[in-house]
């Protein structure tokens, strides 16, 4: 079997270390086109791929791109979009670590 290659996400406080959002990066894979980075909801800086986990706009929960109105606590929110980035990233055939 193929070695693969592993992605390490980073996972920080929001701007202003705001507590209430974390922020979700990593380096931009090569074998994944922006096209569907972008479809997906992540948005790209340089080569970094960027997503946020944050409060919604009616304070009922959590939300992030690949999860949606995930949780009432922002730590479970998190989780969700940490499984779901992981799962997609194995799809891609890449293996995952978290920093």
């Amino acid at each position: 079997m193929a070695d693969r290659e592993t992605i390490t996400i980073y996972v920080r406080l929001g701007p202003n270390d705001d507590e209430s959002q974390r922020l979700l990066s990593f380096k931009r894979p090569a074998s994944i086109p922006s096209s569907e980075l972008l479809e997906l909801g992540l948005a790209i800086d340089g080569n970094q791929v960027v997503s946020c986990v944050s409060e919604m706009e009616n304070h009922e929960g959590f939300t992030g791109p690949l999860q949606a109105g995930w949780g009432s606590v922002l730590m479970d929110a998190l989780l969700e979009e940490e499984k779901a980035l992981a799962a997609w990233l194995d799809r891609h055939g890449y293996d995952v670590e978290f920093a």
